[in-house]
């Protein structure tokens, strides 16, 4: 698998980009930083009361 045709490498990028979709997208709504996700009261304190 030296050498991938080009039907390995679309399928490749699509799936590359459908996980990366996903991933940033679940990111953003359970960061501890969004003040609307889930998991915002579980914030991490920020040193000298910076918010």
């Amino acid at each position: 698998m030296l050498q991938p045709n080009w039907e390995a490498w679309l399928r490749f990028v699509i799936w590359l980009l459908v996980g990366l979709t996903i991933y940033f997208f679940y990111g953003r709504k359970h960061s501890p930083v969004n003040s609307d996700g889930p998991r915002h009261d579980e914030r991490v304190m920020l040193p000298h009361g910076e918010t």
